[in-house]
């Protein structure tokens, strides 16, 4: 797979690109495959009946409010490389401290997307770590 995802033809004979992994499905699961093979982590095993991260943590926090848990599966790890991620698991670790602490609300699903916000940015300065080192 190459960084900006495949080539789709339309139906007027035209070609596009898909959009890569963060668009198309087909790429996103290709990633994760590729992702999953080089942590070790059985890539089929969904097909295998095995509920996925973000199916896991919808579950724990079925009782919440679904503002909530949509905000919770964005703190999925195991989709990153190894080396990335400790910088995840911290704030997974306090968004699921805070959900099983605090009250729904527009206060916590807004302090969870903020949090998001920032592990985003952790992840992304430890990228760029590893790419100038």
């Amino acid at each position: 797979m190459s960084g900006h995802g495949h080539v789709v033809p339309n139906p007027d004979g035209s070609k596009a690109r898909c959009g890569g992994p963060l668009i198309c499905p087909d790429c996103a699961r290709e990633k994760a495959a590729m992702q999953d093979n080089q942590s070790g982590r059985n890539p089929h095993a969904e097909s295998f009946g095995e509920p996925t991260e973000r199916q896991q943590i919808a579950e724990r926090f079925a009782h919440r409010h679904s503002s909530t848990v949509s905000i919770l599966k964005q703190f999925a790890v195991r989709h990153l490389p190894l080396n990335l991620r400790d910088f995840s698991l911290a704030s997974q670790d306090l968004a699921f401290d805070m959900a099983d602490t605090l009250p729904d609300g527009p206060e916590l699903t807004t302090g969870l997307r903020k949090l998001l916000e920032a592990k985003d940015c952790f992840v992304r300065a430890a990228v760029d770590g590893i790419d100038n080192a």
